[in-house]
């Protein structure tokens, strides 16, 4: 049967947590194979050049998630000894994103940051079973997987911190990695050398053979098509010497990571740097902060404030956020993104949210906005959201920990009508009832069959 008459498959999470394949209607082969095998295995496939069919949706997003892992491992190369070690998986916040950008599948319920963070384990235990047993080790293994992905041959661009010259607080250098006669012959990865480009140069010049370093340098032409920072760099030859850079071309080349990346560069940069979600201030916004009594009633009050990582920031740190003007700064012993001009917009939206809203916000509304929707008729923009951190203030969150999860704390009044004893089980259900019905909300106890609910 011709691939392009089957009808594209969805992925499934199972209540174990394991990734597979929907059966209902006829699937590729190569990707029957590969889910048969093991979730890693076929995330693997997904994000492999070997895959060449259609994705739904729910397969795209784990491609995504695979080829993250593999981008993480191919900066992150390997070290004196020959081994690696598991590139860092997604940061909570991260990982929080992933999961609210998951799209519509079965079992979605099940998907959590502990089920993402075991897939990433997973697929480094496959990728390093493979590599062992590979002739060529990792970078032929990557190599079989995706061109762009072979350590070996390709420029490293480097940027590391540079503390010892505050003016320019940064160093950059760009390596190769040269194809050693040794990774061919044996089964263990050897150690990848990093030679400074220079030296690919001084090469080029004495063989008077150009076309080793046009081929080391075709990703980099590639990026510099569309990076005026590279372009430059190319031009001048700059290139090819270690530099110390100043705050501003330090941000604009982090802010170039992707484009590289996506260029076939491969880019070591600090690990406080996420290309995707760079450590910025954001817009602090809490919604239900204040006690109320009731939820039914509104009232879920929003406080609105600049804080990193959820700290706000003090007069003195915002009066220095107000001047920077390099897109970088130093704050609170590391280095984030500052766009003055985004967060004001993203502050000056929400605070004209706040004053729509001064008695309050209604139940529904609150978790609308925890949930990222709009409330009003005015949509957020994406770039305010990228600038925004919603959480819920901490009566609410209090609140929704227990509608979640009755844990014994919630004080019941006493109540003689009821001539029998509740089983732990009885009381927990009857906890929640009691804690929902004071707090105004309607409640449903949908339990199994034969678990108490008559009672």
């Amino acid at each position: 049967m011709n691939t392009s008459d089957m009808i594209v498959p969805e992925s499934i999470v199972t209540p174990a947590g394991d990734l597979i394949l929907e059966t209902t209607h006829e699937v590729p082969e190569k990707l029957a194979r590969a889910f048969a095998r093991s979730s890693a295995a076929s995330m693997t496939f997904l994000a492999s050049q070997k895959c060449n069919i259609e994705l739904s949706a729910s397969l795209a997003y784990w491609q995504e998630f695979a080829r993250n892992y593999f981008r993480a491992l191919c900066r992150q190369g390997i070290s004196s000894d020959g081994h690696w070690s598991q590139p860092h998986p997604p940061d909570e916040e991260t990982l929080e994103n992933m999961l609210n950008s998951a799209p519509p599948m079965r079992g979605l319920e099940y998907l959590s940051r502990e089920t993402l963070c075991r897939y990433w384990e997973e697929l480094d235990a496959l990728t390093q079973q493979k590599a062992t047993a590979r002739k060529g080790g990792l970078a032929s293994y990557l190599k079989s997987l995706h061109a762009d992905w072979n350590l070996v041959g390709r420029v490293t661009f480097h940027l590391a911190e540079n503390k010892k010259h505050p003016e320019k607080p940064f160093a950059f250098m760009a390596t190769f990695t040269p194809q050693e006669d040794k990774l061919a012959k044996t089964l263990t990865p050897a150690p990848v050398r990093h030679v400074p480009l220079s030296v690919a140069l001084k090469q080029s010049i004495e063989t008077q053979n150009t076309q080793m370093l046009d081929t080391l340098l075709e990703p980099v032409s590639r990026a510099a098509h569309s990076i005026p920072l590279i372009a430059n760099l190319l031009e001048t030859r700059t290139l090819f010497a270690p530099q110390a850079w100043g705050i501003s071309r330090a941000y604009e080349f982090l802010s170039s990571v992707p484009e590289l990346e996506k260029s076939g560069v491969i880019v070591r940069v600090p690990n406080w740097w996420n290309a995707s979600r760079p450590p910025r201030p954001q817009v602090d916004v809490r919604v239900g902060t204040k006690q109320q009594s009731t939820l039914s009633n509104g009232g879920l009050d929003l406080q609105i404030n600049v804080s990193i990582d959820g700290e706000p920031l003090s007069e003195a740190e915002l009066a220095e956020l107000a001047n920077a003007r390099q897109g970088m700064m130093f704050l609170r012993g590391k280095w984030v993104e500052v766009d003055q001009e985004r967060l004001n917009r993203a502050l000056d939206q929400w605070s004209e949210l706040q004053s729509r809203h001064v008695d309050g916000l209604g139940f529904l509304e609150g978790m609308r906005m925890l949930a990222g929707a709009s409330i009003d008729s005015q949509e957020m923009s994406e770039e305010t959201r990228s600038w925004t951190r919603i959480v819920p203030g901490d009566w609410l969150k209090e609140t929704l920990d227990q509608l979640r999860q009755p844990d014994g704390e919630i004080p019941i009044e006493a109540q003689n009508d009821l001539q029998a004893t509740l089983r732990p089980y009885q009381f927990e259900g009857v906890r929640w009832l009691w804690l929902a019905s004071q707090l105004g909300l309607g409640v449903c106890l949908a339990d199994d069959m034969g678990l108490g609910k008559t009672i």
